[in-house]
Protein backbone atom coordinates (compact mmCIF):
# COMPACT_ATOMS: atom_id res chain seq x y z
CA UNK A 1 0.00 0.00 0.00
CA UNK A 2 1.38 3.36 -0.95
CA UNK A 3 1.82 6.28 1.41
CA UNK A 4 -0.76 8.25 -0.60
CA UNK A 5 -3.38 5.49 -0.22
CA UNK A 6 -2.69 5.19 3.48
CA UNK A 7 -3.02 8.97 3.89
CA UNK A 8 -6.34 8.93 1.99
CA UNK A 9 -7.76 6.17 4.19
CA UNK A 10 -6.59 7.94 7.34
CA UNK A 11 -8.16 11.22 6.17
CA UNK A 12 -11.43 9.42 5.43
CA UNK A 13 -11.54 7.77 8.87
CA UNK A 14 -10.64 11.00 10.67
CA UNK A 15 -13.18 12.99 8.62
CA UNK A 16 -16.11 10.55 8.92
CA UNK A 17 -15.66 9.65 12.59
CA UNK A 18 -16.92 13.05 13.88
CA UNK A 19 -20.03 12.69 11.70
CA UNK A 20 -20.87 9.35 13.34
CA UNK A 21 -20.10 10.71 16.79
CA UNK A 22 -22.30 13.75 16.12
CA UNK A 23 -25.21 11.55 15.01
CA UNK A 24 -24.68 9.28 18.05
CA UNK A 25 -24.63 12.33 20.36
CA UNK A 26 -27.89 13.68 18.83
CA UNK A 27 -29.48 10.25 19.32
CA UNK A 28 -28.37 10.16 22.97
CA UNK A 29 -29.66 13.71 23.57
CA UNK A 30 -33.05 12.87 22.02
CA UNK A 31 -33.28 9.69 24.09
CA UNK A 32 -32.42 11.66 27.25
CA UNK A 33 -35.16 14.21 26.44
CA UNK A 34 -37.66 11.40 25.89
CA UNK A 35 -36.70 9.77 29.22
CA UNK A 36 -37.02 13.11 31.03
CA UNK A 37 -40.43 13.66 29.45
CA UNK A 38 -41.54 10.14 30.42
CA UNK A 39 -40.34 10.73 33.99
CA UNK A 40 -42.13 14.08 34.16
CA UNK A 41 -45.27 12.47 32.78
CA UNK A 42 -45.15 9.71 35.42
CA UNK A 43 -44.62 12.29 38.19
CA UNK A 44 -47.34 14.52 36.78
CA UNK A 45 -45.00 17.51 36.48
CA UNK A 46 -45.62 18.28 32.80
CA UNK A 47 -48.26 20.94 32.24
CA UNK A 48 -51.56 19.49 31.18
CA UNK A 49 -52.78 19.97 27.65
CA UNK A 50 -55.16 22.86 27.04
CA UNK A 51 -56.13 25.44 24.48
CA UNK A 52 -56.99 29.12 24.53
CA UNK A 53 -59.10 30.70 21.83
CA UNK A 54 -59.17 34.46 21.43
CA UNK A 55 -61.44 36.58 19.27
CA UNK A 56 -59.58 39.35 17.48
CA UNK A 57 -61.80 42.35 16.80
CA UNK A 58 -62.18 43.67 13.27
CA UNK A 59 -61.11 47.23 14.16
CA UNK A 60 -58.12 46.65 16.42
CA UNK A 61 -55.96 43.52 16.35
CA UNK A 62 -54.74 44.33 19.87
CA UNK A 63 -58.28 44.08 21.25
CA UNK A 64 -58.92 40.43 21.98
CA UNK A 65 -61.30 38.52 24.19
CA UNK A 66 -60.98 34.96 25.45
CA UNK A 67 -63.63 32.45 24.36
CA UNK A 68 -65.22 30.47 27.20
CA UNK A 69 -65.44 26.71 26.76
CA UNK A 70 -68.84 26.54 28.47
CA UNK A 71 -70.98 28.73 26.20
CA UNK A 72 -71.24 29.78 22.54
CA UNK A 73 -69.32 32.88 21.49
CA UNK A 74 -71.18 35.31 19.23
CA UNK A 75 -68.99 36.77 16.48
CA UNK A 76 -69.55 40.02 14.63
CA UNK A 77 -68.65 40.76 11.01
CA UNK A 78 -64.89 40.79 10.46
CA UNK A 79 -63.92 39.18 13.76
CA UNK A 80 -61.35 36.40 13.59
CA UNK A 81 -60.13 33.75 16.01
CA UNK A 82 -56.64 32.92 17.23
CA UNK A 83 -55.83 29.50 18.70
CA UNK A 84 -53.25 28.91 21.43
CA UNK A 85 -52.12 25.41 22.38
CA UNK A 86 -50.35 24.03 25.42
CA UNK A 87 -49.50 20.52 24.16
CA UNK A 88 -48.76 18.83 27.48
CA UNK A 89 -47.34 15.44 26.47
CA UNK A 90 -48.99 15.33 23.04
CA UNK A 91 -46.95 15.54 19.86
CA UNK A 92 -49.50 16.25 17.10
CA UNK A 93 -52.34 18.69 16.41
CA UNK A 94 -55.29 18.69 14.05
CA UNK A 95 -57.76 21.61 14.20
CA UNK A 96 -61.04 21.58 12.28
CA UNK A 97 -64.27 23.51 12.10
CA UNK A 98 -67.67 21.88 11.70
CA UNK A 99 -70.68 23.79 10.42
CA UNK A 100 -74.39 23.04 10.94
CA UNK A 101 -74.51 20.84 7.84
CA UNK A 102 -71.70 18.64 9.15
CA UNK A 103 -69.13 20.03 6.73
CA UNK A 104 -65.62 19.56 8.11
CA UNK A 105 -63.06 22.22 7.22
CA UNK A 106 -59.45 21.43 8.14
CA UNK A 107 -57.77 24.50 9.66
CA UNK A 108 -54.39 23.30 10.94
CA UNK A 109 -53.12 21.77 8.74
CA UNK A 110 -55.34 22.49 5.75
CA UNK A 111 -54.43 19.21 4.02
CA UNK A 112 -52.81 15.89 4.85
CA UNK A 113 -52.01 14.62 8.32
CA UNK A 114 -51.68 16.22 11.76
CA UNK A 115 -48.97 18.81 12.23
CA UNK A 116 -46.20 18.15 14.75
CA UNK A 117 -46.24 20.28 17.88
CA UNK A 118 -43.09 21.92 19.13
CA UNK A 119 -41.85 20.60 22.45
CA UNK A 120 -42.32 22.80 25.44
CA UNK A 121 -44.85 23.26 28.16
CA UNK A 122 -46.06 26.80 27.63
CA UNK A 123 -48.95 28.20 25.61
CA UNK A 124 -47.98 28.63 21.95
CA UNK A 125 -50.20 30.40 19.43
CA UNK A 126 -50.73 28.91 16.00
CA UNK A 127 -49.80 31.11 13.05
CA UNK A 128 -52.40 33.46 11.59
CA UNK A 129 -55.89 34.32 12.70
CA UNK A 130 -58.87 32.51 11.19
CA UNK A 131 -62.21 33.70 9.95
CA UNK A 132 -65.03 31.22 10.39
CA UNK A 133 -67.12 31.33 7.24
CA UNK A 134 -69.94 28.90 8.00
CA UNK A 135 -73.52 30.00 8.51
CA UNK A 136 -75.25 29.89 11.89
CA UNK A 137 -73.29 27.97 14.49
CA UNK A 138 -69.83 26.57 13.91
CA UNK A 139 -67.75 24.34 16.18
CA UNK A 140 -63.97 24.52 16.47
CA UNK A 141 -62.38 21.20 17.46
CA UNK A 142 -58.69 20.96 18.36
CA UNK A 143 -57.36 17.40 18.52
CA UNK A 144 -54.08 16.79 20.37
CA UNK A 145 -52.67 13.29 19.89
CA UNK A 146 -49.55 11.21 20.35
CA UNK A 147 -49.76 9.81 16.80
CA UNK A 148 -50.65 11.73 13.62
CA UNK A 149 -54.24 11.68 12.29
CA UNK A 150 -55.43 11.79 8.69
CA UNK A 151 -58.26 14.07 7.57
CA UNK A 152 -60.35 11.15 6.28
CA UNK A 153 -60.34 9.57 9.76
CA UNK A 154 -61.32 12.90 11.31
CA UNK A 155 -64.20 13.34 8.82
CA UNK A 156 -65.41 9.81 9.58
CA UNK A 157 -65.35 10.52 13.33
CA UNK A 158 -67.40 13.70 12.78
CA UNK A 159 -69.97 11.74 10.71
CA UNK A 160 -70.26 9.16 13.50
CA UNK A 161 -70.68 11.87 16.14
CA UNK A 162 -73.36 13.62 14.07
CA UNK A 163 -75.24 10.35 13.53
CA UNK A 164 -75.08 9.55 17.26
CA UNK A 165 -76.71 12.81 18.38
CA UNK A 166 -78.86 13.37 15.29
CA UNK A 167 -77.79 16.89 14.36
CA UNK A 168 -77.32 16.39 10.61
CA UNK A 169 -78.98 18.88 8.28
CA UNK A 170 -79.68 22.56 7.98
CA UNK A 171 -80.26 24.13 11.37
CA UNK A 172 -78.72 21.17 13.19
CA UNK A 173 -77.93 21.93 16.81
CA UNK A 174 -74.15 21.79 17.10
CA UNK A 175 -74.39 22.36 20.84
CA UNK A 176 -75.52 18.71 21.14
CA UNK A 177 -72.27 17.55 19.61
CA UNK A 178 -69.84 17.07 22.47
CA UNK A 179 -66.95 14.73 21.78
CA UNK A 180 -65.83 12.91 18.69
CA UNK A 181 -65.25 9.16 18.95
CA UNK A 182 -61.71 8.31 20.06
CA UNK A 183 -59.43 8.90 17.10
CA UNK A 184 -56.16 7.89 18.72
CA UNK A 185 -55.24 6.32 22.05
CA UNK A 186 -54.35 8.92 24.66
CA UNK A 187 -55.54 11.85 22.59
CA UNK A 188 -57.50 14.84 23.87
CA UNK A 189 -60.00 17.10 22.16
CA UNK A 190 -61.08 20.63 22.90
CA UNK A 191 -64.28 22.25 21.59
CA UNK A 192 -65.47 25.83 21.23
CA UNK A 193 -68.83 26.84 19.76
CA UNK A 194 -69.34 30.05 17.75
CA UNK A 195 -72.40 31.86 16.44
CA UNK A 196 -71.51 33.49 13.15
CA UNK A 197 -72.96 36.85 12.07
Amino acid sequence: MSVGSLASILALVVGVRPLFESARLRHLQTAALDRAEDLSRSRGTLPRAEITVRVVTADDENQQRVVAAERPERLTVGERIRVGVQPGTHRFLFAISIDERGTVTPLYPEIGISMPLPRGGGMQYLPDTLELTGKGTERLVVLLTDEPLEIDGVRHAVALAFAKVGVVGVGGNLSKLSALPALAPGGEQFHRLFINP
